[in-house]
């Protein structure tokens, strides 16, 4: 007879306790709703946000869209070899035209010493001629006068 009452009680304890975990889940459920309810609304922030993200993705097309966004360091270093070349063959336009310009001012430094020192030689052979004429001329006059003593009169 233990037999047949613990059956017949099985069955209840088994809904009882069906009972108290669906009640369980209900109030779980419940919870969970009361909850949600009580959560702050997020909606306004994240339009905010949704708003700044809107104008940050503009501006950051239009930047992307800039010629320097679409630079590498390969070109880069491509513009920056170019102009290099550029200057340093500038520079040496510059530096030949100042070659040629110093080249014809030695030349003509050298002109000039060379017309001064012709001019100096000059000046000393004339004055050796002027001597040797004054010699000669003297020369002559004695000579004359040598000639006039012993010429009868």
């Amino acid at each position: 007879m233990d037999n047949d009452a613990s059956l017949n009680n099985e069955p209840g304890q088994a809904f009882e306790a069906l009972r108290a975990e669906v009640s369980l889940l209900r109030r779980g459920v419940e919870g969970l709703t009361a909850e949600r309810h009580s959560a702050p609304d997020y909606g306004p922030t994240l339009e905010q946000m949704n708003a700044y993200l809107k104008e940050f993705a503009g501006w950051a097309r239009k930047v992307n869209g800039q010629p320097a966004m679409q630079l590498t360091p390969e070109l880069l270093e491509r513009g920056i070899a170019r102009v290099a070349a550029d200057a340093r063959k500038r520079d040496r336009e510059i530096i030949e035209h100042a070659d040629a310009r110093m080249g014809k001012a030695i030349a003509r430094v050298e002109h000039i010493v060379e017309s001064a020192a012709e001019a100096s030689e000059q000046a000393r052979a004339i004055g050796i001629a002027c001597g040797i004429a004054l010699l000669a001329g003297m020369l002559m006059i004695l000579a004359f006068q040598e000639l006039a003593a012993v010429l009868p009169t």
